[in-house]
């Protein structure tokens, strides 16, 4: 099976004018020929079924103005059989055993943390309880790393890979978004705490979702050199993300462009059999 690992849902309720401020979530609009939510959807269901992709994770992103929150994504997962299920929590909300239970149920295939969105410090010994949780019902656990851009957000240092040691220790499977990777040369690249944390257990990946500028290409390469490393990474998309390199010649499908890239740079069917292995399809 096939899978695009990282995906996102607009809000049903977002407000068109709003997100124009924005630079990159007008970028974002205008790529997706967006007008509507039932379009976006509309859109997106074409997109996969024009690619070789079987499934793409739906991310759920909670207190959001751009993004669906879980009962959102959730609804569009039960009604398209192209969706899987992933939800965001929080691992300091007082009911999240409950949480954790009710998504396993829905058949949810991975948990999604915005650290510096949701400010939460996944070393903070706090979070334990909930990594136990997750191993438990055998659910990966999504994290962006690196600069946050699309979401409001204060405390960037959170995005450290460093920060998920004891997630690991634990025996969490966990998927490390964008590598830890940054998009502009003056900003903090946490490429190599991602590296070495991949390196240092089995149980640590990354997705290579947003990492097609001119700037990520240099830790894409790292990845290519390292047999290890490569072994480690999965395929996503992002979208509405689209790349932002002209190596490829755009399709007009940001997903297809994608995966052109990184099979024309020296990656394989690796990055989709690992999405499959670690969402235990």
């Amino acid at each position: 099976m096939l899978i695009d690992i990282h995906t996102h849902l607009v809000n049903p309720n977002f407000y068109i004018k709003e997100g124009k401020t924005n630079f990159a979530i007008n970028l974002f609009l205008k790529k997706t020929n967006y007008t509507n939510y039932k379009n976006y959807i509309a859109n997106l269901i074409s997109i996969i079924n024009a690619s070789k992709l079987d499934k793409t994770v739906l991310i759920a992103i909670e207190n959001s103005e751009v993004c669906a929150n879980n009962e959102q994504v959730l609804e569009v997962c039960k009604n398209h059989s192209e969706f899987l299920y992933g939800v965001n929590l929080n691992p300091f909300d007082k009911d999240i055993d409950l949480k954790v239970q009710n998504a396993h149920k829905n058949g949810v295939v991975l948990v999604k943390i915005l650290p510096s969105f949701q400010n939460v410090d996944l070393s903070d010994k706090g979070c334990i309880p909930f990594f136990e949780l997750l191993k438990e019902y055998n659910l990966p656990l999504l994290v962006h790393t690196g600069k946050e851009y699309t979401l409001k957000t204060k405390f960037q240092n959170l995005n450290n890979p460093d920060l998920l040691e004891n997630a690991a220790k634990i025996g969490v499977k966990i998927i490390c978004a964008h590598c830890g990777t940054r998009i502009f040369l003056h900003e903090k690249n946490y490429f190599k705490n991602w590296a070495k944390l991949a390196m240092k257990y089995e149980n640590v990946y990354g997705d290579l979702s947003a990492m097609i500028t001119p700037v990520q290409i240099f830790d894409l390469k790292k990845i290519l050199k390292s047999r290890e490393l490569k072994s480690k990474v999965i395929f996503g998309s992002d979208y509405p993300g689209f790349p932002c390199d002209f190596s490829v010649k755009a399709t007009g499908n940001p997903i297809i462009d994608s995966y052109n890239f990184y099979e024309k740079i020296g990656f394989d069917d690796t990055m989709f059999k690992n999405a499959e292995k670690i969402l235990n399809l």
